[in-house]
């Protein structure tokens, strides 16, 4: 699983072209536990507990974040 870390709505996030074996979609992991009610508030969620909050994002979204840009 290749990630890179990047600014996703004010928080720092490991961001995952493709994080279940398939053709999943990409996806963003809040990388930090003091995130976790900023992140659920965002449509976040429990992938895997306790520690695993995440969200699929767009390949739109994906390609910004790969090229420096963060998502508001």
């Amino acid at each position: 699983m290749d990630h890179f870390i990047a600014d996703c709505f004010g928080m720092k996030c490991r961001v995952f072209k493709s994080y279940i074996i398939g053709d999943s979609r990409p996806l963003i992991m809040i990388t930090s536990s003091d995130d976790i009610e900023k992140a659920y508030s965002l449509g976040f969620t429990c992938i895997g507990y306790p520690t695993e909050i995440a969200k699929e994002i767009s390949i739109e979204e994906y390609e910004s974040l790969a090229k420096g840009k963060s998502i508001l």
